[in-house]
């Protein structure tokens, strides 16, 4: 029997924008037919991830005035102590070399802070 405990977090990177909107609706029923948004977002030099550990404190997080364009993105796999699980190839040999060298891994030092490293291969699927 395998037990698992598990916490579901939320990484949320925000971005200022412009927002334009039209609609198009019924002459005779006002109701809405077409909608068009467009948003011209600005670029900037780097993008801080907050972490959310609850999905009120998002929820609060993400209320408020404007416009808000939210797109959540499934991470694939899971994070364990010190990597995604299950770990890259890449990731067992960072832990390998960090644990020969006398230290303890953490999973900033193997993994990084790109959530990129969440789509490497796992090692057994190589």
């Amino acid at each position: 029997m395998v037990y698992l405990i598990y916490e579901v977090v939320a990484f949320v990177g925000s971005l200022s924008g412009t927002a334009r909107t039209a609609a198009l609706e019924h002459a005779s029923t006002a109701e809405v037919e077409k909608a068009h948004l467009h948003i011209d977002f600005e670029q900037p030099e780097s993008l801080e991830l907050l972490k959310f550990e609850s999905e009120e404190l998002l929820n609060e997080h993400l209320a408020g005035d404007g416009i808000r364009v939210v797109n959540g993105i499934k991470v694939p796999r899971i994070q364990s102590e010190w990597s995604f699980w299950p770990p890259s190839r890449r990731a067992i040999n960072k832990i390998q070399e960090i644990k020969n060298s006398g230290r303890e891994p953490t999973f900033e030092e193997v993994e990084g802070v790109s959530l990129t490293a969440a789509w490497e291969v796992p090692f057994f699927e190589e």
